[in-house]
């Protein structure tokens, strides 16, 4: 089953939706519905409206529904558009958009090779706030032009801009994936080095989570408590991929690639593919015809979603991803690194010149970093050569 659907291109930048917007989109409606939501948000909107609406005309018929449905959709019109916001600056400086994904906790914009200088950074995570805040200026402008006549596009334009400024304050928390945790680091790296600058934004993140957590329970508020613990952990998953980015700086694909690629023909049975990983203590193969053409990759998790009884004329061309993710041997490690965490294939193929020199797999490449986490840590405590060069073979090496 897939777990995103492309509903539309803005900027040339793929607009996703995942799987959990469809499943909290009806929830959020039924809650924007309620006639409790709809009193207290038509006492708020009229403090700042001159059309005086009353609850008793929105709660009548079905007009709670279209009030709900309609609030539910701008309110993430307004995260498409304020992941717009980062996309158009990180354009201006010429980077990369993959996508934009939209999901249970908002929205995210997927950028390659997310810039370590403080003024990049700053400038795109700002971008974000300053377009909600823009959103909401917008939404109040239409709420003082809506006629007497019109309540419900009264109520839906005070929602939406009040909903854009409320997004805005929240993405300034100092806490990644936050803007603010962002801003927060960027100001911090003008002086001090991009990984220091990382920690300390963490450790402040962590703050905030735990913050978050302790309102969460004295209010019994599940909601916040699943904020808060988001928040823990990508500010965690932040620190990680940071340092993995330094660990890698000046490594290319082609250094992490076994000698030998590990083939299986076509036609071969899972049950003696299973035989041969039990042999040669691996989990992935290419899969190849007999002129040796590549067809596709066939690893452990392939297998596991086979039945328990695996009959005799199951092959592994039935099982194998075909057109597995490929990267250039000559890309930078870190760039394998982002596309072995969104393969759904556990593995990608190096390629040169359109031949396959290899495959790097999730637990090899977790396997080379342990290595080179060592063997930094080993740098650290061995005198350095004259030259000021590592004095360990591994990391000379790398940098070859």
């Amino acid at each position: 089953m897939r777990s995103k659907y492309r509903i539309a291109t803005v900027m040339g930048i793929p607009i996703e939706i995942h799987v959990s917007l469809l499943v909290i989109l009806p929830f959020l409606a039924w809650q924007l519905a309620s006639p409790q939501y709809i009193e207290t948000w038509t006492g708020i909107i009229n403090s700042i409206s001159p059309l005086s609406m009353t609850a008793d005309r929105l709660l009548s018929g079905s007009t709670p529904w279209l009030i709900g449905i309609a609030g539910a959709v701008s309110l993430f019109v307004g995260v498409a558009i304020h992941e717009l916001g980062h996309s158009w600056v990180a354009l201006r400086y010429d980077l990369t958009i993959r996508s934009i994904t939209l999901w249970l906790f908002g929205g995210v914009a997927h950028i390659e090779d997310l810039p370590t200088e403080w003024r990049k950074e700053f400038w795109i995570a700002i971008a974000g706030p300053i377009t909600s805040l823009l959103l909401g200026a917008l939404g109040y402008v239409l709420l003082q032009v809506t006629p007497p006549s019109a309540p419900v596009a009264g109520f839906v334009f005070g929602w939406f801009g009040l909903t854009n400024v409320g997004l805005a304050l929240f993405n300034l928390l100092p806490a990644f994936p936050m803007d603010g945790g962002r801003i927060l680091r960027a100001l911090l790296a003008r002086s001090r080095p991009f990984v220091e600058a990382t920690q300390r934004a963490v450790q402040v993140a962590t703050v905030v989570a735990i913050l978050l957590a302790l309102v969460g329970i004295f209010t019994l508020d599940i909601l916040l408590l699943l904020i808060a613990g988001f928040v823990f952990l990508a500010a965690r998953s932040e620190a990680t991929i940071v340092m993995t980015q330094e660990l890698l700086s000046g490594v290319r694909v082609r250094d992490l690639i076994r000698p030998e690629l590990p083939t299986v023909r076509a036609g071969t049975s899972v049950q003696a593919l299973i035989d041969r990983m039990l042999r040669d203590r691996r989990t992935e193969y290419v899969v190849v015809d007999q002129s040796g053409t590549v067809l596709g990759v066939v690893t452990l998790a392939n297998i596991q979603t086979l039945p328990e009884m695996i009959g005799q004329e199951t092959k592994v061309d039935d099982v194998m991803t075909e057109d597995p993710p490929t990267i250039s041997s000559d890309d930078d490690a870190f760039k394998l690194f982002r596309k072995l965490g969104e393969s759904d294939a556990h593995c990608v193929l190096v390629e040169h010149g359109g031949r396959v020199l290899g495959l790097v797999s999730g637990d090899d490449f977790l396997q080379i970093l342990a290595l080179m986490q060592g063997s930094a840590r080993l740098d650290n405590a061995l005198p350095r050569a004259p030259t000021g060069e590592p004095s360990h073979e591994f990391r000379r090496s790398r940098a070859d």
